[in-house]
């Protein structure tokens, strides 16, 4: 299907003009919000509220929620979040990188932060096309296309959260693996790691993979920046870094987490069975991301070394992996989807016939995504991005459980 439309330069031009057009929907949406006023009602407050206090020396009570909720209704000149307070809890260490920003007021400080966002998208499409370089021209298009077209890709710059970070480090991790820079590829994760919860699975596939110079470079770096952050905020908190994390994880439906909204096996969970059974679902979702990382150490201990293709294969059927099975997934965190599907259709372009259906069906999903959003959101129990999700993974799975030999066939 996706070779025909490649030979056939109308039906090529129509998909890049749907996938225009739904860009230019979106970009309005999100606009009309920002014109709205209510653009501060955004993740990016609750990380604002975090450089602040640090910047004016309160980083010792960061993770003092009475006291997050003091700075934010203040900084927001008596507006809040329905709980009161939209938490800041990041790892520590990202709380001095933002502090510049806090120089500057946080209206100012967001726009900013939107400037950066798109200048990471930008770097994002260079590496991709870089990436992409051995393909056909409408085959590079289609992937820049698809991106722009991807409604997650607009709720992080509208959120002002981190998923293009995320992306970007995942995948110049990935490049700096492929070509055997261990240092820059844990440089790369430390990054990744201010959401850790969407990278734990690749820990257990470095372990099982006996990739060790990489983890020597990652708690090598990860001992530099927390004793950095130790030194300007106090030793203390680390433990009460934890004892908020906590509280956050078991919220329900409270300071920023609602399950049902979440991309994920919980979030489906959540959807069928209700809050009444909050403590089965997390028993369950527990459950299932611990047979998800035993799945990638026998993954991986059966081809512990993957060259070239091979490598971005696994690595991202590992990142899918996490993803599905993570405990908490956002709409905006769905970004991180790109980087599975370019590497998983990078492979197949090598298997006559095999890229076909696949690639359709991803430059398909943008519109699939939006159309299931809008249309259905959370009325079938069960939200069309999780099945595409599953589709995805269960076809990912299968090459890589198969192998190269037996994926020809």
């Amino acid at each position: 299907m996706l070779m025909q439309l490649l030979q056939q330069p109308r039906r090529l031009v129509l998909l890049l003009l749907v996938n225009l057009g739904l860009a230019l929907v979106l970009i309005g949406v999100h606009a009309q919000v920002i014109a709205d006023g209510t653009w501060w009602a955004a993740d990016f407050t609750a990380y604002y509220t975090g450089w602040a206090m640090v910047h004016d020396g309160q980083g010792a009570n960061l993770y003092d929620l009475a006291a997050q909720t003091r700075y934010q209704q203040s900084i927001l000149n008596g507006r809040q979040f329905a709980d009161g307070v939209l938490p800041y809890v990041n790892p520590p260490y990202f709380g001095l990188p933002g502090v510049p920003l806090a120089l500057l007021s946080r209206e100012s400080a967001q726009v900013v932060w939107l400037l950066l966002n798109l200048l990471l998208l930008a770097w994002m499409i260079r590496t991709l096309q870089h990436l992409a370089a051995g393909w056909r021209p409408a085959e590079r298009w289609l992937l820049v296309s698809a991106l722009l077209a991807f409604y997650p890709l607009y709720t992080t710059l509208l959120l002002g959260s981190f998923p293009l970070l995320l992306s970007l480090a995942l995948l110049q991790c990935y490049l700096a693996l492929r070509r055997g820079d261990e240092r820059a590829a844990a440089a790369w994760l430390l990054v990744a790691s201010i959401k850790f919860q969407l990278i734990l699975l690749l820990g257990v596939w470095l372990l099982a993979g006996r990739r060790w110079r990489v983890l020597a470079w990652g708690a090598a770096f990860g001992l530099a920046a927390a004793t950095l952050t130790s030194l300007v905020l106090g030793w203390r908190i680390w433990g009460e870094y934890l004892g908020l994390l906590r509280l956050h994880s078991a919220s329900y439906n409270q300071y920023g987490i609602n399950p049902d909204d979440a991309l994920t096996l919980k979030g489906t969970l959540a959807l069928l069975l209700g809050q009444g059974q909050a403590g089965l679902i997390q028993q369950i979702a527990i459950g299932a991301l611990l047979l998800a990382a035993g799945l990638t150490a026998w993954m991986t201990v059966r081809n512990p070394r993957p060259a070239g293709l091979a490598l971005g294969l696994q690595f991202g059927t590992v990142i899918m992996l996490n993803l599905l099975f993570s405990l908490h997934l956002n709409f905006h965190d769905a970004l991180l989807l790109v980087l599975p599907a370019v590497l998983f259709y990078a492979w197949l372009r090598d298997r006559p016939g095999a890229a076909a259906g696949f690639g359709a069906f991803a430059v398909l999903c943008p519109l699939l995504f939006f159309a299931g959003d809008v249309l259905f959101g959370k009325q079938l129990g069960v939200q069309i991005p999780v099945l595409l999700m599953a589709a995805a993974l269960v076809w990912m799975l299968r090459a890589e459980l198969r192998g190269p030999a037996e994926a020809l066939a």
